[in-house]
């Protein structure tokens, strides 16, 4: 037998099955006039022939078994549900709600800071007050040559400070003692205060003619708020953060106030309990003479309360330096 190009058999087949014998087959080749000559091959490369062709039918059919099977279809890309996409909005604007607010509550904080902090210390604020006209420097005058005031100036453990005085003139016209009822024919002069660090204080004041309620006498709720205001600096300080709010104030009128005169407000804290300081004062005359005896107008107590919030109100605007 031989074997060409497109060979299919390289035994001969026997009944069914593949002859032990089989003729040597061969290769056909160019001769050297240019024709085609047989050469033989070995019994175990036409075995290896076979084997090499029959492996080929098999991966030729697993090939087409293989084309045949249907590929499954690519999965389109997720779409996000309209829940989703709600849910993502609606935190994206969160978040810008969360940033604009932060910033304007730093710019906020910084405008009130810029404003209403105080401009200098207790201390400094003691020297700190310029007359503007006659009758202030006339009151003024009297304050300072006053026995009362160079007693207290003498005592090392007073304090002295003028308080509406630390803080701008801008901030002050927001409030009510230090612009509102302050300046001619009201409180003429800011009050001089001397401030104990056990919780005593003395204030004194000069109460002008356009702070009445009947012709002449001061009104009471002025009265009420000096009082307020002087036995809450008492509490600053005993207070842990030295910032108090009014919880209650009780007062009794002695004696009615008359306008045009010089005041002594006395503060002294009598009980503290973490948080809070119970305060008792008055409201009394300032002696004009030597041995005079000073007259009892009003007389008020007390509760201070230090606010949970207070380390934000003292960034914003702290009591004492």
């Amino acid at each position: 037998m031989y074997i060409n190009h497109s060979a299919r058999h390289v035994c001969r087949t026997v009944r069914g099955a593949t002859s032990s014998i089989c003729r040597t087959p061969a290769l056909p080749n160019f001769s050297a006039s240019g024709g085609l000559r047989n050469i033989p091959i070995s019994n175990q490369t036409a075995a290896n022939t076979n084997l090499g062709l029959s492996q080929f039918r098999n991966f030729s059919q697993s090939y087409r078994q293989l084309n045949s099977i249907p590929l499954p279809e690519a999965a389109e890309p997720s779409k996000a549900s309209p829940k989703s996409k709600t849910g993502r909005n609606i935190g994206i604007l969160a978040l810008i709600a969360v940033l604009s607010f932060a910033a304007g509550s730093y710019t906020t904080l910084s405008t009130i800071k810029a404003k209403f902090l105080p401009k200098m210390t207790d201390a400094q604020s003691a020297s700190a007050f310029e007359t503007e006209h006659e009758h202030q420097k006339e009151v003024e005058a009297y304050l300072n040559s006053h026995p009362l005031i160079q007693d207290l100036r003498s005592k090392p453990h007073f304090a002295e400070s003028r308080p509406h005085l630390r803080f701008s003139e801008e901030a002050r016209k927001t409030n009510l003692t230090a612009g509102v009822l302050a300046g001619p024919g009201r409180i003429v002069v800011p009050p001089i205060v001397f401030l104990e660090e056990a919780g005593t204080l003395v204030s004194v004041a000069y109460l002008g003619t356009d702070v009445c309620g009947y012709p002449g006498y001061v009104h009471g709720g002025l009265l009420a708020t000096i009082l307020d205001e002087t036995l809450g600096r008492c509490s600053f300080a005993v207070l842990p953060n030295k910032i108090g709010m009014t919880a209650s104030l009780n007062l009794t009128y002695k004696k009615p106030t008359l306008a045009e005169q010089y005041v002594v407000i006395r503060a002294k804290v009598t009980k503290v309990e973490g948080r809070k300081a119970w305060v008792e004062g008055h409201i009394e005359t300032l002696p004009k003479e030597e041995g005079e005896q000073p007259v009892v107008l009003v007389e008020a107590n007390a509760l201070f309360i230090e606010p949970r919030q207070v380390q934000l109100m003292s960034l914003v605007a702290p009591i004492s330096s």
